[in-house]
């Protein structure tokens, strides 16, 4: 028994020493600036926006608009997102998030509601880390792919099958506005 003990104590401790070198949080809190281009190849567009991060230790805001002209009717939406960011294996190079997402959609003078999740990882490309380089990947339950208004496409979803469902990824360029 005192021998169970002992080794379940030496476990916890390795467990916790990996664990605590593994993943971490960047001590700051930073105010960046994006663009990201969505390509879509099923109808030769691109779905083009900017957004305004403003990222803590554990975490991040984003306020965002994007437009897709090749949309019919062109799509315009604006996004609120939040969650969690972090580090992996004491290596601040890339960053890692992950949140919900809610927001407008806007299509010939119509309003309607989105929400969802994102997730996402960045990569610094300077020493300062003042420019990054990332990929993003949404999942977004829209208002507007109801069939009687603008019609669903669930043959281009991967893992969401309902057509009110819309997935897309990006790449995010991003760059920091100041250190707060």
């Amino acid at each position: 028994m005192k021998t169970k003990v002992t080794l379940l104590i030496i476990a916890i401790a390795i467990t916790t020493a990996v664990k605590a070198q593994t993943i971490y949080y960047e001590q700051s809190d930073e105010l960046y600036m994006s663009a990201f281009v969505d390509p879509t190849f099923t109808d030769r567009g691109f779905q083009l926006g900017v957004e305004v991060t403003f990222k803590m230790d554990w975490g991040f805001a984003t306020y965002g608009i994007s437009h897709y002209e090749e949309l019919d009717p062109s799509y315009t939406d604006m996004t609120l997102m939040g969650g969690v960011r972090f580090n992996a294996f004491s290596v601040d190079a890339v960053t890692y998030y992950a949140g919900p997402r809610i927001g407008l959609i806007e299509r010939e003078g119509n309003i309607f509601p989105l929400m969802g999740g994102v997730a996402g990882f960045d990569v610094k490309i300077d020493r300062q880390g003042i420019f990054k380089i990332g990929l993003r990947a949404w999942a977004d339950y829209c208002a507007d792919q109801d069939p009687m208004k603008y019609g669903g496409y669930t043959s281009d979803n991967w893992l969401i099958k309902d057509p009110m469902f819309r997935e897309n990824g990006a790449l995010v360029f991003t760059w920091r506005l100041t250190e707060l």
